[in-house]
């Protein structure tokens, strides 16, 4: 129920991001006759059920980003073994998957070895992070319905080590730049290599 009446938050969001662009005619067309009188109605309706205190002192509110808790919050929750996984699992694949200055200077048009290094490490890090993830919902499956699997999600587990050594051993993804000719540098002087070392 929660989940439905955020949808009246989600197509208000969308329909007035639609509305910077589109006249509500225009919008109109395509969302149905007074569907914009009807999402902005619904939208009063639903709002006052998803608002997060941002200042307790003040009482200054906001409308929540999603239908529940954010999904750091989620990990937080269900604590261990999740919360290792957020950060290769989530949040650095979000920087890359939305317009963010990682995704837009990420190197994918350069091929030199650090850029080179750097795709094979996040696609290692990524397929290491999903199966990991894979092997601990079969657990929570096989406890949950009785399966009897933990001898081969043993062996699973004891088949990734040296994957998981090699990759703690291996340096970090570098997400920005710092070459003296990067677009991220701090100035003029940075991006064309005349700063001071």
């Amino acid at each position: 129920m929660r989940f439905h009446r955020y949808s009246g938050i989600q197509a208000h969001r969308t329909m007035e991001a639609a509305l910077k662009l589109f006249t509500e005619a225009e919008f109109e067309k395509v969302a149905g006759p007074r569907s914009v009188a009807r999402f902005r109605e619904w939208h009063k309706r639903v709002k006052p059920e998803f608002q997060t205190t941002l200042c307790k002192r003040c009482g200054t509110t906001r409308t929540q980003s999603s239908w529940d808790i954010d999904f750091a919050s989620m990990v937080h929750k269900v604590g261990a073994p999740y919360c290792m996984y957020f950060l290769n699992g989530y949040a650095m694949p979000t920087l890359q998957i939305h317009a963010t200055m990682a995704s837009g200077f990420n190197g994918q048009d350069r091929e030199d070895a650090t850029t080179i290094q750097n795709r094979h490490r996040e696609c290692d890090v990524t397929l290491y992070t999903a199966t990991s993830v894979f092997v601990l919902v079969m657990r929570m499956q096989s406890k949950i319905f009785s399966l009897g699997l933990d001898a081969e999600l043993d062996a699973c587990e004891k088949e990734m080590e040296p994957w998981e050594a090699q990759l703690k051993a291996a340096p970090p993804i570098v997400l920005l730049s710092d070459r003296s000719n990067d677009p991220l540098a701090t100035n003029e002087d940075e991006r064309e290599g005349n700063g001071s070392e």
